[in-house]
This record gives structure tokens, C-alpha cells and sequence, in this order.
């Protein structure tokens, strides 16, 4: 396509994985099955893209840098995180509605990208607000406290830049906190304190679906 100026479509779309990360997109890019990124058939490359599952009204805005899909019957190929956030990793494909978002240049309109609203926009004016409330003493604040704390392990490696990067990723990802641990230089990403054992499983159930197959529980203090 020339353009994708008031472009809209409704079909079924699906989601690639760890089978193509780190190989080359359709651009020439690097495809990151952790960032916001989508493969489609005709659309201006790059194009963004606001996709909306239409079962649960679920929407996120991707980026298409790639091709495909090249199954019948589907319309966008979503990265594993873009598919995290409208719930679809368990069902495979969902339909959705297409919508391009297209950027005019500064000089016909500003500010650019209006359309597109961080997700973290509320959590952010929710953590302002509680700075300002008095913190109340809990269990796990308490200094008598004995119990440890929940985390997912992720990964482990020696690469101390790719660690760093992991952590970032997955912690705005799942939308909870992160951290890596450094032990006879092995960098280990871990995700939490988790609440529950039904909240880190869950987690790893998800994980299990993407790169880290080998994701595990610890406990820390």
C-alpha cells in the first residue's frame, strides 16, 4: 500500500514467537518478541497500528515492521508481548479490529503521536498520589518478620548488558517489579516478590509459552 491513511480491517490475528526472535524482519530489523511490533501483509512498513481484541475490548498499539501472516483466513501476526497484553497467548488467535494511526508531520499537526497513550500513564498519577499518604506498618515491613520472599528466576547469564535489558523488558511487560541478581558474575533476572504461589505460577505458565521454558520459583529474604 501507498499509504495507510484511514485504513481499518477486522479478521483473526495471531502471534510468532521465540522461533523467530532475534532473526531479521521484513525491514531488516531485529525481530524482539518482547516489544510492541507486528507482522502484516500490506500495510507501509513502518505503519502503527492500533489493534482491538473484540471479545474483551482489550487494545494495544503495535508497530508493523515485518510481513505476514501467510496463514488463510488471518490479518496481523502480533509479537508474543503485544499478544500478552490482549490476553490471546493460551487461545492463539483471536479476532480483532484493525486501525492505522497515522502520524501527520509536525508542521500540519502537533503534538505527534496524540494517539498514542502510555499504558503506565495511571499506575504512574497512582504512585504520585500514594507518596502522599502515610505508609502504614504491614507484616512484610515489619523487622520481625521471618517469612521469605516469592520470585520467578527467568534466566541466567554471563552477558551483563543482556540482563540489564531483560530486566527493563519483562518488569514493563508483566507491570510488576524486577531485579537481577550477581553471583560469581552470573547475572540472575528474577521477577516479584509475588504475593501469592498462584500469582508467580501463573506467571511462569506464561513464560513457559514463549523463551523461558525453564522458568522457576525461589524464595529470598
Amino acid at each position: 500500500m501507498d499509504h495507510a491513511k484511514g485504513f481499518t480491517e477486522v479478521g483473526h490475528a495471531s502471534w510468532y514467537g521465540k522461533k523467530f526472535h532475534g532473526h531479521k524482519t521484513s525491514n531488516g530489523e531485529i525481530y524482539d518478541m518482547y516489544a510492541m511490533s507486528a507482522a502484516h501483509k500490506n500495510l507501509p512498513i513502518p505503519t502503527y497500528v492500533k489493534v482491538t481484541r473484540i471479545d474483551n475490548g482489550k487494545q494495544v498499539i503495535v508497530r508493523v515492521n515485518d510481513r505476514g501472516p501467510f496463514h488463510q483466513g488471518r490479518v496481523i501476526d502480533l509479537s508474543y508481548a503485544a499478544a500478552h497484553k490482549l490476553d490471546m497467548l493460551k487461545s492463539g488467535t483471536s479476532k480483532v479490529k484493525l486501525e492505522a494511526i497515522v502520524v501527520p508531520p509536525p508542521w500540519e499537526q502537533e503534538p505527534l503521536f496524540e494517539a498514542i497513550t502510555p499504558v503506565s500513564t495511571s499506575l504512574k498519577v497512582e504512585a504520585q498520589t500514594a507518596e502522599t499518604l502515610p505508609i502504614a506498618a504491614s507484616p512484610a515491613m515489619s523487622p520481625t518478620n521471618t517469612e521469605p520472599d516469592l520470585y520467578v528466576q527467568v534466566t541466567a547469564t554471563q552477558d551483563s548488558t543482556k540482563a540489564a535489558r531483560l530486566v527493563d523488558q519483562l518488569a514493563l511487560l508483566f507491570e510488576t517489579d524486577a531485579r537481577t541478581i550477581n553471583e560469581q558474575q552470573i547475572h540472575k533476572v528474577q521477577l516479584g516478590p509475588f504475593k501469592t504461589e498462584d500469582d508467580a505460577n501463573k506467571l511462569i505458565e506464561i513464560l513457559k509459552q514463549g523463551e523461558f521454558s525453564s522458568a522457576f520459583k525461589v524464595y529470598a529474604q
